[in-house]
């Protein structure tokens, strides 16, 4: 039976990387290396100096913007970042995303 629940009846959490940022876990099985599915929002004027992940980041923007490594993107894009790349972002009027994560989430300074 699927499990199937409200994210409007969940609690929003802060991020770790970011007090502009928050998020709510919708799958949570980083320990046995499966991943993560969040939803996550971004306040206006947030942002993110460059990071390194050791996970795969797959962030589909639901509504807003967010410029990742420069270039800014809208609701509608997709945005997929490698393990070791380097990323930095921004929002200037804030936006929601979904986020699949896929592998451990480490976050390792550039």
């Amino acid at each position: 039976m699927p499990k199937i629940t409200h994210v409007n009846e969940r609690k929003w959490e802060p991020s770790g990387y970011d007090s502009k940022a928050s998020k709510v876990s919708l799958f949570d099985a980083r320990y046995n290396r499966k991943g993560r599915t969040l939803l996550s929002r971004v306040l206006p004027g947030a942002s993110l100096s460059p990071q390194r992940s050791d996970a795969h980041w797959d962030i589909y923007i639901l509504d807003g913007d967010l410029t990742v490594n420069g270039i800014k993107c809208l609701s509608g894009a997709h945005i997929l970042c490698y393990p070791e790349e380097e990323i930095s972002w921004s929002s200037e009027k804030g936006c929601e995303c979904l986020v699949f994560i896929r592998t451990t989430h480490e976050w390792m300074k550039s």
